[in-house]
């Protein structure tokens, strides 16, 4: 009898680890996938580089640097493209 208690309070105890576990690994992956995306769409507006730029004579492209403005990439005679 003793020994049927031990082994159904081992089996209840892994039990509600591995639910414990399962459930929370979900959750992490639901929000890192949302994490993701986030970082994704703020790096696109951070691009440096010419990919947006076009040629124009008479306007200009500026890509901010995210902390240093002196670093800023600046394209004459050039505009972003829509």
């Amino acid at each position: 009898m003793k020994s049927k208690v031990i082994k159904m309070t081992f089996w209840a105890f892994f039990a509600v680890i591995g639910s414990s576990t399962v459930y929370s690994y979900q959750q992490s992956v639901q929000m890192s996938d949302l994490l993701l995306i986030n970082v994704e769409a703020l790096a696109d507006s951070e691009q440096t580089g010419s990919e947006g730029c076009v040629q124009d004579p008479n306007l200009v492209c500026v890509y901010p640097h995210p902390t240093d403005p002196t670093q800023d990439v600046v394209l004459t005679n050039a505009r972003f493209v829509n």
